[in-house]
C-alpha cells in the first residue's frame, strides 16, 4: 500500500522543526487523518535516512586561520605606542550652598465634580437643517391633503357624477 505523501511530508516537516513524532502523529489524527495511514507514514519516516545525513556531513572548522604571505603583506603589524597619562589640572573644590526646598501644600481633592458647560448657541448648520425640516413637513402635509381628496372622490363618486350631470343638463 502506498504511503500518503501529504501525511509523510507533514510528519517530516514537524520532526525537522523539532516536534516529537508522537506529537506530530496526534496532531494529524486530531486533524481527521486515518490512523492506519498516519502510522504507516510514521514507520516510513523512521526507516528513511535523515535528510541532514544525506546532504553532507557537518563541516569541520579549522582551529587556526591559514597563514598566507599575501595577508601578511596587506595587513601591517600593530606597533604598540606607550601611553603616558597626562596630569590632571587641579581644580579647587567649590563649596555648594544648599538651596531651600519649597514646601508644597498638600494636594486636596475637591469633593465636587463639575461637569463641563456646553455651549447653547446654535450651530451654523442648524438653520439649514431646520429649513429642510420645515420643507419636508409642508410637503408631507400637502401629500396627506391630496390623498384625502382622492379618497373623498372615490367614496362620493356617484354623487359627484350626478351633481355635474345635473349642472350640464340644466
Amino acid at each position: 500500500m502506498a504511503v500518503n505523501e501529504e501525511i509523510l511530508s507533514a510528519l517530516r516537516y514537524a520532526t525537522e522543526r523539532g516536534q516529537s513524532l508522537k506529537g506530530s502523529m496526534n496532531a494529524l489524527l486530531n486533524a481527521g487523518y486515518n490512523l492506519a495511514e498516519v502510522e504507516e507514514a510514521a514507520q516510513e519516516l523512521e526507516t528513511m535516512p535523515s535528510l541532514e545525513k544525506q546532504i553532507m556531513p557537518a563541516p569541520q572548522i579549522p582551529s587556526e586561520p591559514p597563514k598566507t604571505p599575501l595577508l601578511k603583506k596587506l595587513i601591517p603589524e600593530k606597533k604598540s605606542i606607550p601611553v603616558t597619562p597626562e596630569p590632571k589640572p587641579s581644580i579647587p573644590k567649590q563649596q555648594f550652598t544648599k538651596l531651600p526646598t519649597p514646601e508644597f501644600e498638600a494636594y486636596q481633592e475637591k469633593e465636587e465634580y463639575q461637569k463641563p458647560v456646553r455651549s447653547v448657541a446654535p450651530k451654523p448648520y442648524d438653520r439649514e437643517v431646520s429649513s429642510e425640516k420645515t420643507l419636508i413637513i409642508v410637503l408631507v402635509a400637502f401629500l396627506i391633503l391630496l390623498v384625502g381628496v382622492l379618497i373623498l372622490l372615490l367614496v362620493f363618486r356617484k354623487q359627484l357624477i350626478n351633481f355635474f350631470s345635473s349642472l350640464s343638463a340644466s
